[in-house]
């Protein structure tokens, strides 16, 4: 079949929804298929469209069945979508686009459990969930942990959505015999910014913002870490809970309903929105209690299985027509 994914994230770019479209395209690939990957509908035709991110998918939708009347549609939503777009939080044009895509789609895929909640009743019928998966680092490529510091990878561009500066604000809080060090990883998206990111490096010493890096430079600093922040007052399926899973990587994150969805409500690494001094507890707690380590440690090695390769491609091929002659 030939299969065209649409996204508006760049090529070369590390923002998730380009990561899963890539990996996506390989095994579509992989089992035989023709993908394309991108960032408009072009002229010509295809069996299959997956777009990532419906507010844009309701454009696209429409421009794509106007060469292809009876291929199928796959609209895979994001945490913009679930709970900005869908809720009315951007705008009541942004809204009706994001409905239109759920309601125009032959089939919804979503990337972790919670998000059903945010879907209306009448389109749950069409919806699947799919775990984005992760291949762990090979040992070759791995460098050991720090001797020197403990050492804490925050991953995420700098933008309002992730709160980017709360792990400083938590690190300003440390005791001073604490030997945490974070490392945040990832672009800022505005110039303020970056002025913001160098003003945390100048009010705490343990927080490090070492800019964008590859996604393979990003994967040896994430298995070299002792933990993984996230911080995000809101997400989709973030695809660095996936990397530092099958990397047996402990997370510290927010407790909002992505990572509810992947790691379990009772997941012991979880604090609320915004709440730096409960980070600071959590820091404290994974770098003076081995047991509670372990503990994150155990939770982390029960969930790898989850986030297999092979059961994420499988989930990904079943999407498509199982003949053209259905949507033909």
């Amino acid at each position: 079949m030939r299969i065209l994914i649409v996204t508006h994230a760049p090529r070369d770019s590390t923002k998730g929804n380009r990561i899963t479209a890539e990996r996506w395209s390989r095994f579509l690939t992989g089992a035989g298929h023709e993908v394309s990957i991108l960032d408009h509908v072009p002229s010509g035709t295809f069996d299959c469209l997956i777009a990532l991110h419906a507010t844009f998918a309701s454009q696209w939708i429409q421009l794509f069945r106007t060469n292809n009347p009876t291929a199928k549609t796959i609209v895979c939503l994001t945490g913009t979508d679930l709970h900005l777009d869908l809720q009315g939080n951007r705008g009541e044009e942004a809204q009706t686009l994001a409905r239109h895509a759920i309601d125009s789609c032959d089939q919804l895929v979503l990337l972790e459990p919670e998000g059903l909640k945010n879907l209306p009743e009448a389109v749950r019928t069409k919806s699947v969930v799919i775990l984005q998966s992760a291949a762990r680092l090979p040992e070759n490529q791995r460098r050991s942990l720090s001797k020197i510091s403990f050492e804490l990878v925050l991953i995420g561009h700098l933008r309002e959505e992730k709160d980017p500066f709360l792990a400083a604000l938590a690190a300003c809080r440390l005791p001073e015999t604490s030997r945490i060090r974070i490392l945040h990883l990832g672009a800022a998206l505005s110039e303020n910014m970056k002025v913001q990111a160098k003003d945390a490096m100048k009010a705490s010493v343990r927080y490090r913002w070492l800019g964008p890096l590859s996604h393979q430079e990003t994967q040896i600093r994430l298995a070299a870490s002792r933990a993984m922040l996230l911080t995000s007052r809101i997400e989709g399926a973030p695809s660095v809970i996936s990397e530092a899973i099958v990397n047996r990587v402990p997370i510290l994150a927010t407790r909002i309903p992505a990572t509810v969805g992947l790691l379990g409500k009772d997941y012991p690494g979880l604090f609320d929105i915004g709440d730096d001094k409960a980070l600071c507890e959590l820091m404290v707690r994974i770098e003076s209690e081995p047991n509670f380590l372990t503990e994150l440690s155990d939770a982390i090695e029960h969930l790898a299985c989850k986030f297999s390769p092979d059961t994420e491609r499988d989930a990904i091929v079943a999407l498509l027509p199982k003949s053209l002659a259905q949507y033909r």
